[in-house]
């Protein structure tokens, strides 16, 4: 999901450093640009509504293939997460820098198919995502807000670095309430720390064209 505007000021850069862990990898993973022609795939695997409003809680129910082409923004980057030899990718996120920081990225929209879950396939895919910002964009900070309750992205987004830096609270037509989130982030000297102590990748997985046989 979408990370509010109110944390374009603040900096990450003396968090201290924690072991973020790294699962081994026995796969190819890698990742494309965004394709439409795969929204129809992406929009199936949010099987709840409470997982749509986990996910993007400013998208009404349910989540059709017009609304995952919509989440795009002018200038956005998206991206599908693929595993060697699928037919279709395993997952969907974007990377987007702040609108009035543009040193500071979030991350959106983070989601993997239900059945590559469990695999740490997410933890590889954020962790991507964060080398990507840090490695190839020259990112100052990394930050995301997730559901306090949502304990299987909280311990993703550890794994790749991120720390928690308070509450936030957003009201949302789409839900018809207020909604309290968990802020979380990652600076430029907290993952250079980590990448030194071996616990996260220096570089994100490799960014190739969509396989052929799978259009």
């Amino acid at each position: 999901m979408d990370v509010s505007e109110n944390t374009r000021n603040l900096s990450l850069a003396d968090a201290p450093v924690a072991h973020a862990g790294q699962p081994g990898e026995k796969e190819m993973l890698y990742l494309s640009h965004f394709d439409v022609n795969y929204a129809p795939l992406i929009a199936p695997w949010v099987q709840t509504e409470r997982e749509l409003t986990w996910l993007a809680p400013g998208t009404a129910p349910p989540l059709t293939t017009e609304k995952v082409i919509a989440w795009g923004k002018p200038g956005g980057r998206r991206f599908l997460f693929w595993k060697a030899g699928s037919p279709a990718p395993i997952g969907y996120a974007e990377l987007n820098n702040m609108s009035e920081r543009p040193d500071q990225m979030w991350i959106g929209h983070f989601l993997v198919d239900p059945v590559h879950r469990g695999h740490r396939h997410g933890t590889r895919l954020a962790q991507t995502l964060v080398a990507m910002a840090f490695s190839r964009l020259a990112a100052r900070d990394v930050l995301l807000v997730v559901f306090p309750d949502n304990a299987a992205a909280i311990r993703c987004y550890h794994r790749a670095g991120m720390t928690p830096m308070g509450h936030e609270r957003k009201f949302f037509e789409a839900t018809g309430r207020q909604h309290v989130f968990l802020r979380m982030g990652i600076g430029a000297t907290r993952f250079r720390a980590l990448v030194a102590a071996g616990q996260l990748p220096a570089d994100p997985l490799p960014l190739c064209s969509v396989p052929q046989s799978s259009r």
